[in-house]
């Protein structure tokens, strides 16, 4: 088993919030580029969860976005989904996998 590639974590990072820009924070609320911490939770070797906050934001605070990400036989991402199906900064970190996805 692999852990998640690095172009994969790229892609999450940098592309996806693009993509759904009328719904990302708005970088004019922070003074870096790009303004997120990132939490990710493992599954075996494997990225299950990744999760996206503005820095200091507490594990338990309503203000994540979070991703599932599925694999297939041979260890290779298939699919990304949003937690509940939002793609906002309105979940908790913590009960990530309470989620629907």
């Amino acid at each position: 088993m692999r852990k998640i590639s690095f172009c994969v974590i790229i892609c999450l990072l940098f592309v996806v919030p693009f993509v759904f820009a009328g719904t990302a924070l708005n970088q004019a609320d922070s003074p870096q580029p790009y303004p997120y911490q990132v939490k990710v939770a493992y599954s075996g070797t494997n990225a299950e969860y990744v999760g996206k906050a503005l820095p200091g934001t507490a594990t338990n605070a309503p203000k994540w976005q979070i991703m599932k990400l599925t694999y297939d036989a041979n260890d290779n991402v298939t699919d990304v989904k949003y937690a509940n199906g939002t793609n906002t900064f309105t979940l908790i970190w913590d009960s990530r996998a309470t989620y629907s996805y």
